[in-house]
This record gives C-alpha cells, sequence and structure tokens, in this order.
C-alpha cells in the first residue's frame, strides 16, 4: 500500500477545484468570447471590416491576427479573447478564440479599445473583468481547502474508503495497486465540492 504523494494531491485539488469551478468557468469562458466578438465589432464597423476583408482577399498577409482584445474602461483595462481565466496553477479555464484581422492599432502594448464609461460594453466589460478576478480568488481558497482536506488520508484505500463521493472525480488519479472500493461519507466536503457529480 503506497502513500499519496505530493503530486498526486496536487493533481487530485485540482481536478476537485476544476470540478467545483466548472459551470462558472464555462459561462465566463462563453463571455470572454462573446465580448471579444462584440468589441471587435464596436472598434471595427461594418464598414472598415468590410474594407479589410477586401484587402485580405487581395493581400493576404495585410493584416496582423489576434484572438485577444483589451477594452478600457475610464483606465481600467479588461482581457477579452483567448485568455486564462482562473489566474492560478489550479484551475486554468482557457478560451478557444479564432483570430481576427486586426489593423497596426491594436498591435502594441498599450493599444486599448477605449469604450465610454456608463454604457451596455462598458458595464459588461467591468463585470467580467470582476467575475475573472473574484473566481481567482475562489479558486486560491478552494485549492487550500482541497489540498487541506486531501492530507488527511495517507494513502489512497483511505481516501477511496472514507471520501467515496469524490471518487468520480479524482479516482483515476489514485495509483492502481492502491485503489479500493468506498464505504464511509464526508457530507461537508461533498457539498463544497459539489460531490457526487450528477
Amino acid at each position: 500500500m503506497s502513500r499519496l504523494s505530493k503530486s498526486t494531491r496536487d493533481d487530485m485539488a485540482a481536478e476537485l477545484v476544476r470540478h467545483r469551478f466548472a459551470e462558472q468557468g464555462a459561462a465566463l469562458v462563453a463571455e470572454s468570447q462573446d465580448l471579444f466578438r462584440t468589441l471587435y465589432d464596436f472598434h471595427y464597423d461594418t464598414e472598415v471590416r468590410k474594407h479589410m476583408a477586401a484587402i485580405g482577399k487581395k493581400i493576404v498577409k495585410a493584416f496582423d491576427k489576434s484572438d485577444k482584445l483589451d477594452g478600457n474602461v475610464a483606465g481600467r483595462v479588461v482581457e477579452t479573447g483567448a485568455i486564462r481565466i482562473g489566474l492560478y496553477q489550479a484551475c486554468v479555464f482557457e478560451v478557444p478564440v479564432a483570430e481576427r484581422p486586426v489593423l497596426r492599432d491594436q498591435n502594441g502594448y498599450n493599444d486599448y479599445i477605449g469604450v465610454e464609461d456608463g454604457t451596455p460594453l462598458a458595464a459588461r466589460l467591468v463585470a467580467f473583468g470582476d467575475a475573472v478576478a473574484q473566481i481567482g480568488e475562489d479558486i486560491k481558497i478552494a485549492h487550500r481547502e482541497a489540498l487541506g482536506a486531501l492530507q488527511q488520508f495517507s494513502t489512497g484505500k483511505r481516501l477511496a474508503a472514507d471520501w467515496p463521493e469524490a471518487m468520480p472525480v479524482i479516482g483515476h488519479l489514485i495509483p492502481e495497486d492502491d485503489r479500493t472500493l468506498p464505504v464511509v461519507q464526508v457530507a461537508g466536503l461533498n457539498m463544497k465540492f459539489r460531490l457526487p457529480p450528477k
């Protein structure tokens, strides 16, 4: 019977946190994608996009491409597009976004798209920026809690026996020779990490 390594516990904690924040992460991924498209269309109006498309057909490498756009609301910069949500190694949600052609005004370090404060787009950007920051903090706390809980179990057999509801999420990380059937329930941890998954 082998003891759970620190690396295995880290992987398990990351899986528990990813499971806990899956819905919230998916919603933020979708919002990042939609804000990227909205910010792009806001910055490059229909006429400009039409000209860019026509030029792009004749000169293939006429424009740089980007899968990220930053909105600036009253000095606050909010990243959208292909960003990493979570801000912590334990749980990062990657945002897939198709690159779009951009003019030189969006190819530099400080090239942010200005959005007037008090507009619906500004409100969405600020709310999104706040939500991304909050989930980053929540993930840090949850990761520490998950590691603390996992450190109570010295072996995979003990973990499976005492916390069976977590096995659908982290059971595959227990070394093969240390697996057993679960028996006991850990109610508080199950509520916190939404276990077992439905």
